[in-house]
């Protein structure tokens, strides 16, 4: 596995070496190892990845929405990805306000067992006999990729607007 200096490091991701020490002081990206003899640290190659998303990980959230016809007969399939964004940043014209509502929601924290919390929100739904009145909402709060365990770090929001009944 190639190891990189600080130096390739920030070089191959332009930024600079305080960044990287700051990254590491913070907990953001440490490196892969440190020399307990000269205190040079090291970065593996696939943590270049991760140096790649971070200014991205704190300035968007992005979700995607599955219609109501759609939900209710648990067909999980959407064509439509929303980015959150500061309204006074993007034109109106270009912008759709999600409605404030009740929402039902449920937190997940693996990408591969969305599906099962759709079933389990929905289940929720029927259980309490609460009605569907809107569109479901996933909305990633937060995507880091782990690569010890070779899966995607993500933690979502699931959620649907209801009435009670």
């Amino acid at each position: 596995m190639e190891r990189l200096t600080i130096g390739q490091m920030a070089q191959l991701n332009s930024i600079s070496e305080q960044t990287l020490r700051l990254y590491d002081k913070i907990g953001l990206l440490k490196p892969d190892t440190i020399n307990n003899g000269n205190g040079y640290r090291y970065y593996n190659i696939k943590q270049n990845l991760v140096s790649d998303n971070l200014p991205q990980i704190y300035f968007c959230n992005v979700g995607t929405i599955l219609r109501k016809n759609n939900l209710e007969e648990r067909r999980f399939f959407s064509s439509e990805v929303f980015v959150f964004v500061d309204k006074n940043s993007v034109k109106k014209e270009l912008t759709l306000e999600i409605p404030a509502n009740t929402y039902l929601c449920i937190y997940c924290n693996e990408f591969n067992k969305e599906k099962d919390y759709i079933n389990r929100l929905l289940d929720a739904v029927k259980k309490n006999g609460y009605t569907i009145i809107g569109d479901y909402i996933c909305e990633v709060l937060t995507e880091l990729p782990i690569f010890e365990h070779n899966e995607r770090g993500m933690f979502l929001r699931l959620q649907v607007p209801i009435k009670y009944s």
